[in-house]
């Protein structure tokens, strides 16, 4: 198991269990959330 193999699976698994919590829980993602609070930091 290579590590480049590893963290495509972990992203790709990221993304699968972000776009879930976004199907049924209607949140914001939390991606979104933590990006969000980076923009704000970045240009406030």
């Amino acid at each position: 198991m290579n590590i480049r193999k590893l963290t495509a699976i972990v992203i790709i698994g990221f993304l699968i269990i972000d776009s879930l919590f976004r199907v049924f829980l209607g949140y914001n993602t939390l991606a979104e959330h933590y990006y969000n609070m980076m923009w704000q930091d970045l240009f406030c």
